[in-house]
């Protein structure tokens, strides 16, 4: 980690340079690092969903469920045209045991980007749901 130190250093504006740093960090499981790498490459891109989605993945496995769903309120609030942020939001309240409102986050990104939308049967096509939300 000390490399990634001394390079961010010389070269604190480079996203892949926080990104790899974050990846590592992350494989480490040092979730606080991570997500601190994560905020340093959103201040060079704060419109960049990809680091989004891996700042709250990050939080999901750390097991900050409820930042991560105030975080992603937050994001659909300012730019509610991503399906990502509702399938997001989706994996959240599925691990939060709030079935329903997981499956209505579904639908919600399905009908903004119906390319995504697959059949299933809720009551008992679990793993296809497990599946696609792993994507994100």
């Amino acid at each position: 980690m000390n490399d990634y130190s001394s390079a961010v250093v010389l070269e604190k504006d480079s996203i892949k340079l926080w990104l790899s740093k974050a990846d590592t960090e992350r494989i480490l499981k040092k979730y606080e690092d991570a997500l601190e790498s994560y905020r340093n490459a959103l201040l060079i891109e704060p419109e960049n969903f990809t680091i989004w989605s891996e700042y709250i993945n990050t939080l999901i496995e750390n097991k900050k469920l409820s930042r991560a769903s105030a975080l992603i309120d937050s994001l659909i609030f300012l730019n509610s045209n991503k399906a990502e942020m509702y399938y997001l939001k989706a994996k959240v309240y599925f691990l939060m045991k709030e079935v329903e409102k997981g499956i209505d986050m579904i639908y919600k990104g399905f009908e903004l980007k119906p390319e995504d939308k697959f059949d299933f049967d809720f009551n008992k096509d679990w793993q296809k749901v497990i599946d696609f939300l792993i994507k994100y």
